[in-house]
């Protein structure tokens, strides 16, 4: 018989892709780190709720029938004792609420600590209905706490104890392809927007900052958008574009590896008039390549971005704001330089995937500490 491993062994419960999207790709990175798996055993049991960014928070009845059969294979594997804690991405949807409620009185149950990580916000909006306010408080009055950034930790402060709280910034993985140094802005200003299309990443009021723009910047302009289609299709984009009379405009689709890091390294400003973020892993990308970035005072970006030193941060939904950011950075090129410059530095030194595995193995390493 292969012998039986010492290491603690925890239940992962957190999506993979897909669907792809910034979250589920920072869980493979967890899940699939040599590091973190040289000192822990992870035990995954696969769920997919959501296929597709489209289906991403809405109720389905195919939900309902998964999230039955986990609920059983679950009894079933905390009865065998087949790990000795619970990685737990605790959602902040109201269904997700409702469901992630269950699991936690699951594991209560058997009394397997529970160590609560939050990749989304929204629990003092939810808290206001009281319902889910006593559901948040119950599943969040014991257990261990990741957070993204100090900002997060407003939305969740009311709920937790702050001894067993911990901040880990999401890293991502260095592009493979080599990083081309800009040199000036050039007759041809290049401006960058990718996230998935929905209307809470701001993509109309990006069009609205370019619509604008071409009323103001006498040189070439254009914009290249990159994505996978949510609630915003591409025909809408082009409608728009059509009925407000923009000119080039690239619609890419979504873009993955070397084709996406193409239009980083090629594009010489990056927008994201974003209205609801965590930790926006694109404005990570966005540093790497030494891009000027303008982005709004969301989530966790202004724990990233320091106004007017490594970026610009502007309002939500405020066009004449991130106007006047981007017509900045075209004017003062020397200004544009020395912030991309930074944003990359930055980048290298606090917000690598390497960074964010010997984070998070480091938190890992405090908590089993503590059980």
């Amino acid at each position: 018989m292969p012998e039986e491993s010492n290491k603690t062994k925890i239940l992962f419960w957190a999506q993979l892709p897909p669907p792809l999207h910034g979250a589920s790709l920072r869980n493979k990175a967890i899940f699939e780190s040599k590091i973190i798996r040289d000192e822990f055993e992870l035990v995954y049991v696969p769920f997919n709720y959501s296929n597709s960014i489209e289906e991403l928070g809405k109720f389905a009845f195919k939900k309902v029938y998964i999230f039955l059969k986990l609920f059983i294979k679950l009894i079933w594997k905390s009865i065998r004792k087949d790990f000795d804690v619970v990685y737990f991405t605790y959602s902040f949807r109201r269904n997700g609420v409702l469901r992630d409620t269950l699991f936690v009185i699951l594991f209560r149950i058997f009394r397997i600590p529970i160590i609560f990580h939050f990749r989304n916000k929204g629990a003092k909006v939810l808290s206001l209905n009281n319902l889910m306010n006593k559901l948040i408080s119950f599943s969040l009055k014991r257990g261990f706490f990741i957070c993204l950034s100090e900002i997060a930790v407003k939305d969740i402060e009311d709920f937790i104890d702050k001894e067993n709280l911990y901040i880990v910034n999401n890293g991502i993985q260095p592009a493979s392809l080599s990083y081309k140094k800009k040199e000036n802005l050039n007759d041809d200003i290049k401006l960058f927007f990718i996230s998935n299309l929905r209307h809470e990443k701001g993509v109309f009021t990006l069009l609205e900052v370019y619509k604008e723009l071409q009323t103001k910047v006498p040189r070439s302009l254009s914009l290249s958008i990159v994505g996978e289609e949510g609630d915003i299709s591409y025909a809408e984009l082009e409608t728009y574009i059509t009925q407000h009379k923009l000119h080039n405009i690239k619609l890419l689709g979504p873009l993955y590896g070397s084709s996406k890091y193409e239009i980083f390294n090629n594009s010489d400003i990056f927008i994201f008039p974003s209205r609801n973020e965590v930790f926006p892993g694109v404005v990570l990308e966005a540093m790497q390549f030494a891009l000027p970035i303008v982005a709004t005072n969301v989530g966790a970006i202004p724990d990233i971005i320091k106004s007017q030193e490594n970026g610009i941060i502007c309002d939500v939904d405020n066009v004449d704001e991130i106007v006047s950011g981007i017509l900045k950075l075209i004017d003062d090129q020397e200004f544009s330089k020395k912030i991309g410059d930074k944003a990359q530095s930055d980048f290298y030194e606090n917000y690598t995937l390497k960074s964010f595995e010997k984070n998070m193995l480091s938190t890992f390493v405090k908590i089993k500490n503590k059980i």
